[in-house]
């Protein structure tokens, strides 16, 4: 994993990360394998997840303390009708052309 991008400016990189690490704990998608040894490297706690769901070829939603989370592509961003900001929509797709 090399760069956390969050339409979320509230939360910081490591609180981010965390959420992340325990939502992809109960993924058994390869890339969510990936950022759980991420997580284990960095001994991040992995905190209950509820109402967990794979939704196939787009990403995973669940519950954590009560609020929504989302992980996943473009796709599952409009689904869950995400609020994604211009400049982030930017850095995403240039993120994913530069690799």
């Amino acid at each position: 994993m090399k760069k956390i991008v969050s339409a979320n400016t509230e939360f910081s990189e490591a609180q981010i990360l965390e959420k992340i690490i325990s939502l992809n704990s109960s993924s058994e998608h390869p890339l969510a394998q990936a950022t759980m040894r991420c997580g284990e490297e960095k001994k991040i706690a992995i905190k209950p997840i509820s109402n967990f769901e794979a939704v196939t070829g787009k990403g995973v939603i669940g519950m954590l303390e009560g609020g929504s989370l989302a992980l996943g592509n473009e796709k599952l961003m409009e689904q869950v009708k995400a609020a994604i900001t211009p400049e982030l929509q930017e850095q995403v797709k240039s993120r994913t052309k530069n690799g």
